[in-house]
């Protein structure tokens, strides 16, 4: 498994959109949400850092989302975007619960938004205080992903169940780029900060398997910088005063990672204008299909549709198919053109559903946007997918893990007969027992 994907590489966010999503969502955490009003704050002569240095310990998230805290309006907004990154479950991940996520809200949500907040002041205070902040990021690091959750409830008032590791992880990585929002939506200038910025948009740590994921820093960070930068592109969100073009101007000069936010926002623009120039296509209604093959290698393609054929016999002598399917209909499915190809399953929908979701993440299938399991079974074959894996039997996994060895190009199978043979492919008895030997030496579903 890779890293962990987060869908926050667009750095053309709409922090007003954002923010309206969420409003329209039923989030079960907080029912008395305080409503954004930009208007006027407090201790408008003090720069921003002066107040960071002089850092209370304060865990209330009323005490943040108050209209006289000097940073209201970046709390208000470092809420929201906690809110809509979480879905409204942030915790649900990392419950270990015989393996369950979270349905219900939890009490002590509030607690959690107020400890997060409040551990992101208190790391600014701390680069604000250390001589050379950039070369603590580390330590900075560290001293975030510390157990400080530990009296939180559920529904009932249990202590939750979490595993400590996964949790601190991520815990200091929102504190981590909470404070980087803070300290660069401030409106002071500081040289020794701006290397910590930098420091830290550069920082890689080892991360932590879980749930079928490598969860590391990186990608979280990445989703505070297009957050900061789309905050700061809009300005409404921001206090009255508050010189967003001014700011703009200066982290372009002084923060790399931000200049190629700008970069990436401008060339996306320029390519969009450029689509919309052009003659617009209708999308295609016709269902997506499996990019399996490999058209430009002549040599390759051949032993795929060989492969792919072999996988066809395999589907009728198990009845998956129907009798009368053609083999080019078949063949269609693993072309990659979005195509009708008139299959129908005769099969079990959850082997289908199982099948399909292995195949796409096997490597020598190409990664399509829109194209998964659930779709193909739907748009594909007509059918409703289930993917409850406890209703295969060992013959159907069995069966399954045959077919994604058949298919991978680099796995062996016997060759295929002489032309003038009868039995072109070759589906003995013997092919089955060569590949279920190799199967149990590879890593099936």
């Amino acid at each position: 498994m890779g890293d962990i994907k987060l869908d926050f590489n667009n750095c053309n966010i709409n922090i007003e959109k954002m923010f309206d999503i969420h409003d329209n969502q039923n989030v079960n955490i907080i029912n008395n949400e305080p409503d954004f009003k930009p208007i006027g704050t407090t201790c408008m002569n003090t720069s921003d850092y002066e107040h960071l240095k002089d850092y209370h310990d304060n865990d209330d998230l009323d005490y943040y989302l108050s209209e006289d805290h000097w940073n209201f309006h970046v709390n208000t907004i470092l809420y929201k975007n906690l809110l809509v990154f979480h879905d409204g479950y942030e915790l649900g991940a990392f419950l270990d619960v015989k393996g369950n996520y979270v349905t219900q809200p939890i009490k002590d949500y509030t607690l959690l938004y107020g400890r997060l907040i409040n551990e992101a002041y208190r790391l600014c205070n701390n680069v604000l205080s250390t001589p050379v902040p950039e070369t603590k990021v580390a330590r900075f690091a560290k001293q975030a992903a510390t157990w400080k959750f530990r009296d939180l409830n559920d529904q009932d008032g249990n202590p939750l169940k979490i595993v400590p590791s996964v949790i601190e992880l991520i815990e200091s990585y929102h504190i981590l780029g909470m404070a980087n929002a803070i300290l660069t939506l401030s409106n002071d200038q500081n040289d020794s900060v701006n290397r910590f910025l930098i420091a830290l948009s550069v920082y890689k740590d080892s991360g932590l398997f879980f749930r079928g994921n490598i969860h590391c820093f990186q990608p979280y960070n990445e989703l505070y910088e297009a957050f900061i930068y789309a905050t700061i592109v809009d300005g409404s969100y921001l206090r009255p005063g508050y010189d967003n073009k001014k700011r703009n101007e200066y982290l372009r000069n002084n923060i790399p990672w931000y200049e190629n936010i700008v970069a990436k926002s401008a060339n996306k623009k320029t390519n969009t204008a450029k689509s919309k120039s052009k003659v617009e296509r209708k999308p295609s209604d016709k269902p997506l299909t499996l990019k399996y093959y490999k058209h430009g290698n002549k040599g390759l393609h051949e032993k795929q549709h060989y492969r792919v054929m072999l996988v066809f016999r395999k589907f009728n002598e198990w009845k998956w198919v129907d009798a009368n399917t053609k083999a080019d209909d078949f063949e269609a499915l693993f072309d990659g053109e979005p195509r009708h190809c008139n299959i129908t399953w005769t099969g079990n929908t959850t082997i289908l559903t199982i099948l399909l979701q292995e195949l796409l993440r096997q490597n020598y299938i190409e990664k399509q946007t829109g194209c998964s399991a659930k779709s193909l079974v739907k748009k594909q074959f007509g059918l409703t997918a289930n993917s409850d894996r406890t209703r295969l039997d060992n013959d159907a996994v069995n069966k399954i893990n045959i077919i994604l060895y058949i298919l991978d190009p680099n796995n062996p199978i016997p060759e295929r007969k002489e032309r003038n043979s009868d039995e072109r492919y070759d589906t003995s008895d013997t092919t089955l027992k060569l590949l279920g030997e190799k199967l149990r030496s590879t890593k099936g579903i």
